[in-house]
Parts: C-alpha cells; sequence; structure tokens
C-alpha cells in the first residue's frame, strides 16, 4: 500500500522532469485508465479489503471510513511513536531502543530524537537539491533520462517511508546508493560522440 500510496507523487515528478511530456503523458494516462481493468486480482482485492475488512478489535476509523487492522496499526503506531519521542525528545531513545514500527520518520524520530531527525532531513533535502541540479545539467538522451529517473524514484522513496522503514531496508537501499552514486557522477562524465541517428530515449525525453 505504501507503494501504490508512493505510485502518484513518483509519477507527477517524473512528468514535471522531462522536457518533451506528450508522448509519456499518453502512456501514463493509458495506464491509469487500463491499470484497474487489468491489475491482478489479488491486488484488487488487497486494496479494497484496507477499507472492507469485516468489524474486528483494533480497527480505526479517519473521516467515517473503518481502516483494516493493519493500517490502523501503523496509525497507532505514529502516536506512540511521539508519545515516546516526548519523553526523549533532543537524542531520543537509541537506535532499536524503542518498540518496532514500520514507518520511516517517526522511526527516525523516536530513536535519535530532533538531532537524528534534522540529519536525516538534510540529508535527503541535499539529495533532492543535488538531483535537480544534475538534472539541469543533463545532456539530452539517456543521461537526462536517468536523472530524471532518479529525481522520480527519490520522492517515490520519500513518499513510501510514511508507511515503511525504506530507507534502512537493505534491498532497497542498496541500489538505491549505487544509483545515487551513479547519477551524482552523471554532470562530470564526457559526453559522448554524436551519432547520425537519434536514439528514442532522446525523442522521448
Amino acid at each position: 500500500r505504501s507503494s501504490w500510496l508512493a505510485t502518484l507523487p513518483m509519477l507527477l515528478t517524473l512528468l514535471l522532469a522531462v522536457r518533451r511530456r506528450g508522448l509519456l503523458t499518453g502512456l501514463l494516462s493509458a495506464a491509469l485508465l487500463l491499470g484497474p481493468l487489468l491489475a491482478p486480482r489479488e491486488v484488487v482485492e488487497r486494496i479494497r479489503f484496507t477499507f472492507a475488512q469485516p468489524v474486528e478489535r483494533g480497527q480505526i476509523e479517519l473521516g467515517g471510513v473503518r481502516l483494516d487492522t493493519s493500517t490502523s496499526a501503523r496509525f497507532e503506531s505514529w502516536t506512540v511513536g511521539l508519545k515516546g519521542w516526548s519523553q526523549n525528545p533532543l537524542f531520543g531513545h537509541g537506535v532499536t531502543g524503542f518498540r518496532f514500527m514500520d514507518a520511516q520518520y517517526v522511526r527516525v524520530l523516536v530513536e535519535t530524537g530532533l538531532t537524528g531527525f534534522a540529519v536525516f532531513a538534510w540529508i535527503l533535502v541535499r539529495l533532492v537539491q543535488q538531483a535537480r541540479r544534475d538534472l539541469a545539467l543533463a545532456l539530452p538522451g539517456w543521461r537526462r533520462g536517468l536523472s530524471a529517473g532518479y529525481l522520480a524514484g527519490l520522492v517515490g522513496l520519500m513518499v513510501h517511508g510514511i508507511g515503511a522503514n525504506t530507507f534502512i531496508i537493505i534491498r532497497i537501499m542498496e541500489p538505491f546508493w549505487l544509483f545515487t552514486g551513479i547519477a551524482m557522477l552523471l554532470p562530470q562524465l564526457p559526453a559522448a560522440p554524436q551519432t547520425t541517428r537519434e536514439p528514442l530515449l532522446r525523442i522521448v525525453l
């Protein structure tokens, strides 16, 4: 569900990042229209389950909408985490020093306090700033495509962190930091020799 939540801001960022938006807008519009029809039955049922689970103990309501126990537990963990943070607001309870919660930002706040959260936020802000700078300097073609994709992916991961421990999951962070290094070095790479054929990626981006 966090992935679905992150999809829209990721796609919007990608649309804003590319220069020639016509083809990409058409492809994304078709995907959004056909997605509900072509999505696997398991995916559709899982999304519906979030709002249609039979009444059970531990469910909460937001705006008159009853949420399933898993989603409710996440909201509850945020409340518990903020209460725990108030006990040690400056330095927190230490890494793994508080109860488990599947929410990156609240977890960083309660474990490392305002000090650690400020550093974490600074890292994310600098990544976004550098990604935007690299995108502005990137040459058309695969370099601009990689820069645009990296920025969109970064925004998606930041939104994903609302409901998951995105930035401490190894299988996510290993490729993320690899592509971060590549994206940051792109402006320093020499330009490739010009060819007579214009690649499809350059036509799109």
